[in-house]
């Protein structure tokens, strides 16, 4: 598990806490975040962004845009 942040351009928090992994809509395509995941940045484009907590219902959200950053241990996403 690895620690994310996601938050929306209005500083409302979507989520803050571990997670198995997460997919992500980037602007050339889908991809995943999961444990042992390279480090990586990248702007994300129009699609569903869904986050995977552990012993809980995954969270899907409708995304515009916006940007993630992944450095090995926490992922920060801050979208549209």
């Amino acid at each position: 598990m690895f620690s994310a942040k996601i938050m929306h351009i209005s500083d409302r928090t979507i989520h803050d806490g571990k997670v198995h992994r997460v997919l992500l809509p980037g602007v050339m395509g889908e991809f995943e975040v999961a444990d042992q995941h390279a480090p990586i940045i990248s702007l994300l484009g129009d699609g569903k962004l869904v986050v995977f907590p552990p012993n809980e219902e995954p969270k899907h959200l409708k995304v515009w845009q916006g940007l993630m950053r992944f450095d090995g241990e926490t992922l920060v996403a801050v979208v549209e």
